[in-house]
């Protein structure tokens, strides 16, 4: 005998949010061929520019203690995606980019499938979870993520935040188009746990994430409400969640003032708002050039909160509520940054972005099956999205602000690709000191040595040096004496590389001759009196070359001092008569200007 609710002529109704049957756009094999592939295929486009992305910023410290260059604090936060899997990282592909990023690529995809496949379980039809898959894939929220090493961690924690609720609905026998009672599959919610606990393994943030579960349970519609079911789970969250309580502050990565927190209403309003907004400000390419709350984000964020609450109020009588799972999803994993006081990052957003996503699909969803003409417009829109967020990319990462990228990111990226460029230009034996050099004014700091300037952190090539620690880990076999604006008596035997504004560096060589060349670019800044005791250090290390003489012969005439100048002048025609500047020299002295 047929059990009633299982037989063909007893069949559930279609769940409220199913599209009335008519003839697709696209024959359904087809269709289910090309959905996800197509979306794979429009992220890849967007989003392959981060491959040709170099280290930067943390990447240097985490490759240090790869490399056993720096100790390497003990803990078990970030498990998954912190120490360990860097050693694995540099023991597979060393100090070669590509790799890295490209690692972070393939997981981005994977993460597109999965909100892919979590929107197919969501939505009847392909269209909906098409248009979330791209939304998530090719949105600039990625950017960081991908062009960044260290940008493992979000996309490793959304991908198995991501898993977790995508088993846990299997687990469940959740879908769209359910017929009749929903299989469960028991054994499959402790898979869905252990991904949850793999979350908050990879990233903190994910501490939250087994409330989205209970929501599923209780507000997703088309399966049976069961506690027992989000034992698993809760479980892990629990384990989580105590661990995490009791280690907070013994955390390197998350105490001291960086990470302090600050609960005031009015800082987590303005906070709430900057990420709102940044959700939709697709026509900014650098949404978080201040990387801080932003008062001035409430309008459009207030506006963008009420659209979205007003999409959720339209499925209020539903009996599912993908939409409404969307934005708790959003909500929740986005709740453990919002009280960090200086941290208010566009990239916190990649994992909450998912749920924004699913409601953004759905509400398009819901209004294609009012208006069937909505719908090609709304596929046509993701597109657009996509496109735009494509030219954003491209603009953020060749923004610039003075001589120097605007993206901090690239900014690092392209300063290390230089410095290690020029380094790769000449051939240096293995220990070979070097130091990068430029004596423009800059605000001094500590000085490692007698006589010796070094630019303050604000400079930044010396901050992306980290005081010589990243070439040490990039070219091992060399040592890097950081950025400096003098050579030291004793740095005779340096390899000396002239640092320029744009980032570029130029060798100079050592000992005398870099230390001329080094005094022609002072006369260049106006430091006369500097570059004179640069030449004078020339000539005291070796007086074979006749560039010394003729750079002191112009600083001579510049501080007023002719007479000493005709002096030098008159040694440097004796010494070099066949030197072609011996004719300008003479003739500039005479009438008491510098030789040009």
């Amino acid at each position: 005998m047929r059990n009633p609710r299982t037989s063909p002529r007893a069949r559930a109704p279609a769940p409220a949010g199913a599209p009335p049957s008519r003839t697709p756009a696209l024959p359904p094999r087809l269709a289910r061929w090309l959905a996800l592939p197509s979306a794979l295929l429009v992220t890849l486009l967007v989003q392959y520019p981060a491959l040709r992305t170099y280290f930067a910023q943390d990447d240097l410290v985490f490759l240090a203690r790869a490399a056993g260059l720096e100790p390497t604090p003990a803990s078990w936060w970030r498990l998954l995606s912190g120490t360990p899997r860097w050693h694995l990282f540099y023991r597979c592909f060393g100090v070669d980019p590509l790799p890295y990023h490209a690692v972070n690529l393939l997981f981005h995809l994977l993460n597109v499938a999965l909100v892919y496949a979590i929107a197919r379980r969501f939505f009847a039809g392909r269209g909906p979870a098409w248009a979330a898959a791209v939304l998530f894939g090719a949105s600039a929220i990625a950017f960081t993520p991908l062009h960044w090493a260290t940008g493992f961690t979000e996309v490793l924690a959304a991908t198995f935040a991501l898993l977790g609720l995508w088993l846990y609905l299997v687990a469940r026998g959740a879908t769209a188009n359910a017929e009749g009672e929903p299989r469960e599959r028991p054994a499959w919610l402790w898979v869905s746990a252990a991904a949850v606990l793999a979350a908050g393994l990879s990233k903190e943030s994910t501490l939250l994430l087994p409330l989205v579960l209970v929501f599923a349970d209780r507000r997703l519609g088309g399966i049976p409400r069961r506690g027992r079911s989000l034992v698993p789970a809760g479980a892990a969250g629990l384990l989580f969640a105590v661990s995490y309580a009791a280690t907070f502050r013994s955390a390197e990565h998350l105490g001291g003032q960086a990470y302090a927190l600050r609960a005031s209403p009015v800082f987590l309003a303005y906070n709430l708002a900057t990420y709102l907004r940044w959700t939709v400000e697709i026509w900014n390419p650098v949404r978080d050039v201040f990387a801080q709350a932003l008062p001035g984000a409430l309008p459009l964020g207030l506006a963008v909160a009420a659209g979205a609450l007003l999409v959720l109020i339209s499925q209020r009588r539903s009996r599912r509520h993908p939409q409404e799972l969307g934005a708790i999803w959003f909500l929740t994993l986005l709740a453990p940054v919002l009280p960090l006081a200086h941290h208010t990052y566009l990239y916190y957003l990649y994992v909450p972005w998912a749920g924004a996503c699913w409601l953004a699909a759905g509400a398009a969803a819901r209004l294609a099956r009012r208006l069937p003409a909505a719908l090609p417009a709304a596929l046509a829109a993701t597109l657009v999205f996509a496109a735009v967020e494509a030219r954003s990319t491209r603009m953020r990462e060749g923004a610039m602000t003075g001589h120097f990228p605007t993206d901090g990111t690239i900014r690092e990226s392209t300063l290390l690709r230089n410095a290690v460029a020029s380094l790769d230009s000449v051939a240096l034996a293995p220990g070979t000191r070097v130091v990068y050099a430029n004596p423009a004014p800059h605000a001094p700091t500590s000085a490692p040595g007698p006589g010796v300037r070094v630019f303050s952190t604000y400079n930044p090539l010396e901050r992306a040096l980290r005081g010589g620690l990243s070439i040490r880990v990039l070219r091992p076999g060399l040592r890097c004496l950081g950025l400096v604006d003098t050579i030291p008596p004793d740095w005779r035997d340096v390899e000396v590389f002239l640092y320029q504004p744009d980032g570029s560096a130029r060798h100079l060589g050592h000992g005398s001759r870099a230390e001329a060349e080094l005094g022609y670019f002072t006369l260049r800044t106006q430091q006369w009196a500097r570059a004179e005791s640069m030449f004078l250090r020339s000539l005291a290390w070796g007086d074979t070359l006749p560039d010394a003489l003729f750079g002191l012969v112009i600083t001579k005439v510049m501080q007023g001092r002719e007479g000493e100048a005709r002096a030098i002048a008159r040694e440097a025609v004796r010494r070099w008569p066949l030197d072609p500047r011996v004719p300008v020299l003479l003739k500039g002295v005479s009438q008491g200007q510098p030789a040009r």
